[in-house]
């Protein structure tokens, strides 16, 4: 009965740090989400491990960045997407959504990324995206804006 009792606390614990949005875990293995949109033009993503790993798992790039629709459809690419992250803070808070800091805890590499509350030194994007990036970008917006910058 005390098991039964203490997974039932650990599932409303981990059920309470994330939010709304559907975890990872909440999509079958096997339904990958559908990326065509994006890697129309992110060809280069379609084998970065960030993005397959969370492909495969029915998580696409509208989880994190919006389904930037008006960004997909400008041709001149003058649009920014709908979600940019600002800075590592921004970063880990998203992820840890999904990612709750409980069970990220567990790895000890992962104690100096929840000990740097800021996110200033490291984020989750420092190692878990080193290659989420374009190797040249022909358009930079400001990140806050949305707005090009020249």
């Amino acid at each position: 009965m005390k098991v039964i009792l203490m997974c039932a606390v650990m599932a409303l614990t981990v059920a309470a740090l994330t939010t709304a949005e559907p975890a990872a875990q909440d999509h079958p293995k096997g339904k990958a989400a559908d990326n065509e949109l994006c890697l129309g033009c992110h060809d280069t993503y379609t084998e970065e491990k960030l993005t397959a790993d969370h492909g495969a798992t029915g998580i696409g790039c509208q989880r994190c960045h919006g389904s930037s629709e008006a960004h997909v459809e400008d041709a001149d690419k003058q649009t920014a997407p709908d979600k940019m992250y600002v800075d590592g803070f921004e970063i880990n808070s998203y992820c840890m959504k999904c990612h709750p800091s409980g069970l990220l805890a567990k790895k000890p590499v992962h104690k100096m990324v929840l000990a740097d509350e800021e996110g200033e030194k490291f984020n989750c994007m420092k190692c878990h995206g080193k290659k989420h990036k374009l190797a040249k970008r022909t358009i930079k917006w400001d990140k806050e804006t949305g707005e090009v910058v020249k």
